[in-house]
């Protein structure tokens, strides 16, 4: 049952772009009365034409945040707002197709009896649009993710790039709030989907679209995103640029999932911090006591040095850069990755090396 005050989103255009087009507050959800929230106390902001990245492993709480954004699930504490309306409380929520919402699917879910005209122009048609308005938005959304000329053919005779297009053509048309997008890449081929990525970014910022987008893929978020909401066990770890994501990690979760680093058991005094490769600088006092220290692997610099006990295991050419597998005297693996034109031998003794300031502590007591 819907609220007296809950209100369907008004038009974007007329209001301060300082006012952010969606708000979570404390928004929670669980299935279960007695179990772990899926989705505990998350509030964030986002303006008018951002893109937001929901980031983080399978059973994280993602999915289900989009959800109930959608208003595909109802929420037990907190509130969401769309252009400073209430949308969904506790005690319910505007349906789904009252929220000026548009969704893209990881399925792309396009209907395979209709053409790809007929496909973009279903939800216009719910708006009860002339026809000649149906033809012109269609058209129009066709030209922005480029697939002119291809309205009369069936979702079968496409591609699945250009099938994934014609899904966000189809969320686009109807000129939405913002869009939500369900891991739309995860079904695509590794080339296309690095491509689509960018070309998705483009589309998004050329129609002034927000939007909300969910994956596991580190590299995809930090690649299409304004802003990313890195997510643990139900709970929101970090929010923040994708330069602060990657430079600045809150948590050691953060830091792991995000940078795919090394860690090394460390003694950290001050500024400074003792590991078994040697002696690190960080950006900040560290305080004094035991923890680990991130050493991400483009920042490791190798020096070959005979009398070393740290020795190059593995290397492997990944095309752009060289990937080296390191053991240390305790047995413990560093990776390291170098755009160097002379590759060093398997069996070479190193030391490591890095730029000053460069690493991260994280003491014991938040690891």
């Amino acid at each position: 049952m819907l609220t007296s005050d809950l209100q369907a989103p008004s038009d974007p255009s007329s209001l301060s772009t300082r006012q952010p087009i969606l708000r979570l507050a404390r928004v929670t959800k669980r299935y279960q009365p007695q179990s772990r929230p899926a989705v505990e106390s998350i509030s964030l902001e986002l303006q008018s034409g951002q893109i937001l990245s929901l980031l983080g492993p399978s059973g994280c709480g993602k999915t289900t945040l989009l959800r109930l954004i959608a208003g595909f699930e109802t929420i037990d504490q907190g509130e969401i707002y769309l252009n400073q309306h209430r949308i969904a409380t506790a005690k319910g929520g505007l349906p789904p197709e009252q929220r000026s919402l548009g969704m893209v699917f990881q399925d792309f879910a396009l209907f395979p009896h209709l053409t790809v005209f007929e496909n973009i122009a279903f939800g216009l048609q719910q708006q009860r649009l002339k026809a000649g308005m149906i033809r012109a938005k269609v058209a129009s959304s066709l030209a922005l993710v480029g697939l002119e000329g291809m309205a009369q053919r069936y979702p079968h005779q496409l591609s699945g790039g250009q099938q994934q297009r014609v899904a966000l053509a189809r969320a686009l048309a109807p000129e939405p709030t913002l869009i939500l997008l369900d891991e739309p890449l995860s079904n695509l081929d590794a080339l296309v989907r690095v491509q689509l990525r960018e070309e998705l970014r483009q589309i998004l910022k050329a129609a002034g679209t927000t939007a909300i987008f969910v994956t596991h893929d580190q590299e995809e978020a930090l690649g299409i995103s304004d802003l990313v909401a890195v997510m643990q066990q139900g709970k929101l770890e970090q929010w923040g640029t994708p330069e602060d994501i990657y430079l600045q990690p809150a948590s050691r979760f953060v830091a792991g999932f995000v940078t795919q680093a090394n860690f090394l058991p460390a003694q950290a005094e001050g500024s400074t911090c003792q590991t078994e490769v040697g002696q690190f600088t960080t950006p900040e006092e560290s305080g004094h006591g035991p923890g680990e220290f991130m050493l991400r692997e483009e920042e490791l610099i190798l020096e070959p040095v005979a009398q070393s006990d740290i020795v190059i295991r593995t290397r492997q050419f990944l095309g752009r850069e060289y990937r080296y597998c390191l053991q240390t005297a305790s047995g413990r693996e560093l990776h390291a990755r170098s755009v160097t034109p002379h590759p060093l031998p398997v069996g070479t003794h190193v030391i490591v090396k890095t730029q000053p300031q460069t690493g991260r502590f994280f003491p014991s007591s938040s690891v």
